[in-house]
């Protein structure tokens, strides 16, 4: 029934009179007005360390860029002005394929989480790594 309603709302657009013409409607390459983005780099520093799926902690009082170095099996933070570490915590030690951290953005309740492309887990810590639980990816 969804494939239906789909095929029939492209069809009811594509034979009105809106300016739509099937295909080939869209965006024109060839026109003069510009959607181009523009960038802006603000910072740039290279770590000395392997950094896998970043995440930023931001706290009353201070900012950190989070990072996942498996190779020591260390989750690190790094100071976003200078890229200076500014601390680790302890992966849980059947996290050895980690990829990613993620934290819940809450400086009063701390929860880290981690995951695993070897197995279908999710790691998370409560306790800045003290302790890691786990729950099915």
């Amino acid at each position: 029934m969804k494939y239906f309603l789909f095929i029939l709302i492209f069809a009811a657009l594509a034979f009105s009179d809106n300016g739509y013409t099937g295909m080939n409607a869209g965006v024109n390459p060839h026109s003069s007005d510009s959607d181009d983005i523009t960038l802006t780099l603000v910072n740039d520093w290279t770590l000395a360390d392997i950094a896998l799926g970043l995440d930023v902690f931001e706290g009353p009082s201070v900012f950190y860029v989070l990072a996942v170095d498996k190779d020591n099996d260390l989750i690190r933070a790094y100071d976003p002005t200078s890229g200076a570490p500014q601390g680790t915590m302890s992966l849980d030690v059947a996290n050895n394929s980690c990829f990613g951290i993620a934290w819940n953005n809450d400086p009063n309740t701390d929860t880290y989480y981690t995951n695993d492309w070897d197995n279908s887990i999710l790691f998370y810590t409560e306790d800045f790594g003290t302790t890691w639980t786990t729950v099915t990816n």
